[in-house]
């Protein structure tokens, strides 16, 4: 069987069908047939020939051969794979992703992301005093600022499997400078006895 496209193609988690996959049989064949489609796959008469198409659910090797070719002549066979990778995500469980403090009480709380389809996760942006840890699949921001100010962070996932790409989920830390009040009329008018 010869092959008219991709017979192997690697997609990420849900992204839709493959690209048509296009056989034709011929010399002393007089059919085809294909077998172990993954799931989502189906195939159908195309030509001189079958055309495998569909979105698959799951991925797998499938095979195709030849049919009805005569004496000693043996059936041709090939083999192709649709591999499936997870997409990566991240999507907060608890804690605030926007958050603004006063200065003087600047204490965070706690933000603590999940992520999936990818090994690891990177965090940017934090403003000083401010740090991350990861855990099994979670990672957790946290700690008191030292600056005020506005930062934007982002948490983006890191080795994923192609195609798929990272995921990033950005957040706000607003940290408002406190009011400020200081005398300038001297220290001797702070308290003062009239008669």
């Amino acid at each position: 069987a010869t092959g008219s496209g991709p017979k192997d193609q690697s997609m990420c988690g849900n992204s839709g069908a493959i690209i048509d996959i296009i056989y034709e049989y011929g010399g002393g064949a007089t059919g085809i047939t294909v077998s172990n489609l993954p799931t989502g796959l189906v195939s159908q008469a195309y030509g001189n020939g079958i055309k495998i198409s569909g979105t698959p659910i799951v991925g797998g090797t499938y095979t195709v051969t030849t049919t009805g070719q005569s004496g000693s002549c043996t059936a041709k066979t090939e083999t192709g794979t649709i591999s499936l990778s997870s997409a990566a995500s991240i999507s907060l469980i608890s804690g605030e992703q926007n958050q603004t403090l006063c200065s003087d009480d600047a204490q965070l709380t706690n933000t603590v992301d999940s992520f999936a389809g990818a090994p690891g996760v990177k965090v940017e942006g934090l403003p000083e005093g401010v740090t991350y840890e990861t855990l099994g699949t979670n990672v957790t921001i946290k700690g008191t600022p030292t600056v005020w100010g506005s930062y934007t962070y982002m948490i983006t996932t890191t080795g994923a499997v192609a195609p798929c790409l990272p995921d990033t989920l950005r957040g706000t830390i607003r940290i408002n400078e406190e009011a400020s009040l200081e005398l300038k009329s001297g220290s001797t008018t702070v308290n003062q006895s009239v008669c």
